[in-house]
């Protein structure tokens, strides 16, 4: 995820340079690509988490 995260860094970076329209586009769009993937690792990350705490919850209760 981290490097997920710098890379996105680096695109923002990029779009602020000398640099056409077009592509500025093109790194926004990949940008768009990269911010939809951190999306999917943190539902999926929150998902396992609340799994796990549902799980520390039942094992509490039949303690």
């Amino acid at each position: 995820m981290d490097k997920l995260m710098d890379k996105l860094i680096r695109l923002y970076d990029d779009i602020d340079g000398d640099r056409t329209n077009d592509e500025q586009l093109k790194l926004m769009d990949e940008m768009l690509r990269r911010i939809r993937e951190l999306k999917q690792i943190n539902e999926t990350l929150q998902a396992q988490v609340d799994t796990y705490e549902d799980l520390i919850i039942r094992l509490i209760k039949e303690g």
